[in-house]
């Protein structure tokens, strides 16, 4: 019954990771991967600390270099995709900003038809990934297109920041 939820990205990661387990996990059992550890080995590490009761799993997913994806993918499994944007991350491995895209992809198209991929909309990389998710697809952002769109923030680091959003 555990949801697995992938969250990859070229910035923002562990950030959502961890925003998203706090949001959780005083209603949920939560399992949220360590610090920045998204290779291999430490959604291994990550996934072993998953109990039959755990309700939700959250592995940050960091891609390194083509092909790097493919095996964290088929251990985590995910319902729940999350794509923050897409950069010039690791440019060296990727070469150009189409093949990080084509690499976050992936995450998109692991998920099943019951699952969810949650998209950054203001993102021309990470937008027409929506085409790849057999799921369900939410926008995020502050453009038109978004299903949960920010319309304001206010505050600064680490005095604390407020943030409204508008549902679709």
């Amino acid at each position: 019954r555990t949801r697995f939820i992938g969250i990859t990205g070229s910035v923002g990661k562990t950030t959502t990771k961890d925003l998203l387990a706090q949001v959780l996990s005083p209603r949920l059992s939560t399992v949220a991967s360590h610090l920045s550890n998204n290779d291999l080995y430490n959604t291994g590490r990550t996934l072993l600390k998953v109990r039959p009761w755990t309700d939700c799993c959250i592995q940050e997913v960091g891609a390194d270099g083509p092909g790097s994806l493919d095996a964290v993918l088929e251990l985590l499994q995910p319902d729940i995709a999350v794509v923050t944007t897409v950069g010039l991350d690791h440019l060296r491995a990727f070469r150009t900003r189409e093949a990080v895209a084509e690499e976050k992809r992936k995450l998109v198209r692991a998920v099943g038809p019951a699952g969810l991929a949650v998209l950054n909309a203001d993102d021309p990389y990470v937008e027409p990934m929506q085409a790849d998710c057999s799921g369900r697809v939410l926008r995020f952002g502050s453009g038109p297109t978004a299903d949960l769109r920010i319309v304001a923030t206010e505050g600064r680091w680490p005095q604390g920041v407020a943030v409204r959003v508008a549902w679709q």
